[in-house]
């Protein structure tokens, strides 16, 4: 178990986390109505092959993806469902996005409060701009509102 994830079991498959197996769920309605024409999932993506240097063995560094999904309009997408980057992530993304151009990596997260799957960069970005806006107050002037009055702020602790 990381990153505080329990293992799910669902349709005889073994999910590493709730919201991939949620994501599972979602696939298969897709498929139903016909947005899916199939899926595949833990799909392996070398990223660079094992070599040796110096005497000494390198193995070979993989990402194994959590979905590939088939459209039935042919795009193709390589899904990950997470909750947050790890650092190994940030570089074997980096290394996806090099070796496979051809292929989109859409990283989804339910975080939200809705539990609907949203881009994981997306979600970031708003909990940032969430968290900017909570430390910021607005703090009367006194003044009347005209199209040149300023508004004052302060930083609260």
């Amino acid at each position: 178990m990381k990153y505080n994830n329990s293992k799910v079991q669902l349709d005889n498959h073994v999910f590493d986390s709730k919201m991939e197996a949620r994501y599972y769920r979602v696939l298969m309605d897709l498929i139903l109505a016909g947005v899916v024409e199939r899926f595949e999932m833990q799909v392996p993506f070398l990223l660079q092959e094992a070599f040796k240097k110096n005497g000494k063995h390198y193995r070979a560094i993989n990402y194994i993806a959590d979905f590939l999904v088939v459209y039935a309009d042919g795009r193709i997408e390589v899904v990950d469902v997470k909750g947050q980057k790890t650092e190994t992530f940030k570089l074997k993304h980096k290394l996806f996005e090099y070796k496979y151009p051809h292929f989109n990596l859409k990283l989804l997260t339910d975080k939200h409060k809705y539990y609907d799957f949203i881009d994981l960069d997306e979600y970031l970005k708003a909990k940032k701009e969430k968290a900017k806006l909570k430390g910021v107050t607005r703090v009367a002037t006194g003044r009347r509102r005209t199209s040149n009055s300023r508004t004052k702020y302060r930083i609260s602790d």
